[in-house]
């Protein structure tokens, strides 16, 4: 990315012409897309900052994302980020951009393996509770959420809405048809799935921070709503049953105490989990190794995900 721009104009454009930079650290970089961390000496503030051009894989709705965090805000206990600002109409910068307060606390896929047993469950019942309040924002209609946090006024099924969803965030063609038909096959188990969450899509453990507080590890933020939608709450579930070291006992005692699991959850999750290998396909001997699990317990055609991006 090589913008016209620069991100101390912006940083005074948006904090005023006495803002001033003390440091910035590239957090992730890909292409047209950096997230940043921005140390700012006046005012003394440390703050991220996502850039995205009109090159970047990820559709960056940040406008949608703020007001998204201010509904959650509003009507849950669950720590999210304070969003300062958020542009993507690329009037005034060559990027679409979103400044938002750095939560302190550290992620929980970089500390869970230093945690105790009993601390683990500590954390997990929170992330259980915190999950299950995200599961109880509801929304009118299923599919993309519009600027202003709601879903679209136009009533659609689940299950389009679900394919629409797959059409936009599967890269490759050959793997959206097998999803798709996936989706067709098991159509029956979705019947009963009337109701529209919010539905988050990327809690793993580089979402979730935790920091130490009086001797205890306190959940500090949940993070990256980015791709949040109204959709169904068990796909969150299934992806966190999914990756390693995000559920136990704890999480499900925490997460059943506000939210019940549905009995065609354990049907389900594997539909949702399929979605999550071809979403992100990779060619990993884990990444293989799961897809071929997930694919066989469907009783679906092999899947050769080498040959979908070749």
């Amino acid at each position: 990315m090589k913008p016209q721009g620069t991100i101390e104009a912006l940083l005074r454009d948006v904090f005023g012409s006495q803002a001033r930079l003390a440091g910035v650290t590239i957090a992730k970089e890909d292409e047209d897309y950096r997230v940043l961390t921005v140390q700012l000496e006046h005012p003394h503030l440390e703050v991220m900052v996502k850039l995205a051009g009109p090159r970047a894989a990820l559709p960056c709705p940040f406008e949608r994302t703020a007001a998204l965090l201010q509904r959650v805000a509003a009507t849950t206990a669950v720590p999210v980020v304070s969003m300062i600002a958020a542009d993507t109409s690329y009037r005034d910068w060559p990027w679409r951009y979103c400044i938002y307060e750095r939560v302190s606390g550290l992620p929980w896929g970089e500390i869970r393996e230093q945690l105790t047993p009993a601390e683990q469950a500590g954390a997990r019942r929170q992330l259980g509770q915190a999950v299950a309040q995200l599961h109880g924002v509801r929304f009118e209609a299923f599919g993309e959420l519009t600027n202003e946090a709601a879903a679209p006024s136009t009533a659609a099924p689940y299950l389009a809405a679900l394919a629409a969803c797959a059409a936009l965030r599967i890269p490759a063609a050959p793997l959206r048809d097998t999803f798709l038909a996936a989706l067709e096959r098991y159509a029956d188990w979705f019947s009963d799935v009337t109701e529209a969450r919010l539905t988050h899509e990327d809690l793993h453990g580089w979402n979730v921070l935790f920091e130490q507080r009086e001797g205890r590890w306190q959940l500090t933020g949940i993070v990256d709503f980015d791709k949040a939608w109204a959709g169904h709450a068990e796909s969150d579930l299934a992806r966190l049953e999914f990756w390693d070291g995000m559920t136990d006992a704890a999480f499900w005692e925490s997460y059943t105490a506000l939210q019940p699991i549905e009995p065609r959850f354990a049907q389900r999750r594997l539909i949702y989990q399929l979605f999550w290998c071809l979403e992100f396909a990779r060619a990993t001997p884990r990444h293989l190794a799961d897809t071929r699990r997930v694919v066989a317990e469907l009783e679906l055609p092999p899947v050769e995900l080498e040959r979908a991006f070749g």
